[in-house]
This record gives structure tokens, C-alpha cells and sequence, in this order.
């Protein structure tokens, strides 16, 4: 007669196929994810390369642009130049400008105190004047109703 396998045989292959179908199923996840992280970093390559082809397009462009600018800027750096050298000038006589007007201030401010003065002088003048004259109009009058009288 045929005896079948023995129990702690079959216990142990249960337990060999269930960690088989673990492994594998673990497998499944990592390779599922692996290929979802290489799309996912075949697409930035992708687009960094088409960053790439762009900005050696522009660096090109640039390269064939720059004899031109160069040649334009040869011709502007004299007028440069002496614009720079103009402001400098500019900038002194500005400077010079500014010093002579703080001495016609200050030159300003010592005639309008001269003449601030001068004209209290004079109006004190001017006052003793006219109350010597209505004195003399006020002895003339006193004469002129006396011969009149």
C-alpha cells in the first residue's frame, strides 16, 4: 500500500509555497515600481536633452550674432568714452556750480541782513524826519493863524 507524504512534509512545502507566493508577489511591487521611477526618469531626461538641443541652438545663434555685436560695439565705444569722459567734466563743473551758489547764499544772506538793517536805520531816520517836519507844519500853521488873525 501506498502511504501518502508525510505531515511535516506537507506542512513544510504550505509554508515554502506561501513564501514563494510572498517573494514573488514583493517582486512584482519593486519591479512595478522600478519601472514607474525609469519612465518617470526617461521623461526628464527627455527633456532635459530638448533643454539641451534648445540652448545650443540659442548658444549657436549667439555665437553667429557676435562678430556683428562686437563690430557695433567697436564703433559705440568712442562715443562711449567720451560721454563717460563728458559726464566726468559734468560732474566737476556741477560740483564747482554748487560751491559758487553755497558763496552767493551766503553772500545773499549778509546784503539782506545788511539791508534788513539799513532799512530800520532809515526808518528810524525817516521817522525823526517827518515829526520834525509835522513840528515844523504844526509852528508854521500856529504863525499862519496868528499873521492871519
Amino acid at each position: 500500500m501506498t502511504k501518502g507524504l508525510p505531515s511535516w512534509f506537507r506542512a513544510l512545502f504550505t509554508l515554502v509555497m506561501l513564501a514563494l507566493c510572498i517573494v514573488m508577489v514583493t517582486q512584482l511591487v519593486a519591479q512595478r515600481n522600478a519601472q514607474l521611477q525609469i519612465t518617470e526618469l526617461q521623461n526628464k531626461i527627455e527633456t532635459s536633452q530638448k533643454r539641451l538641443q534648445k540652448q545650443q541652438a540659442e548658444y549657436a545663434q549667439y555665437l553667429q550674432e557676435l562678430p556683428e555685436v562686437e563690430a557695433e560695439l567697436a564703433l559705440v565705444a568712442p562715443e562711449a568714452e567720451a560721454a563717460a569722459e563728458e559726464v566726468t567734466v559734468l560732474k566737476a563743473q556741477r560740483k564747482e556750480l554748487r560751491a559758487q551758489s553755497e558763496e552767493l547764499d551766503a553772500v545773499l544772506s549778509a546784503l539782506e541782513e545788511q539791508c534788513t538793517a539799513e532799512n530800520t536805520a532809515f526808518n528810524a531816520d525817516t521817522q525823526e524826519l517827518l515829526r520834525q517836519l509835522e513840528e515844523a507844519i504844526q509852528s508854521l500853521s500856529a504863525m499862519s493863524a496868528l499873521l492871519t488873525d
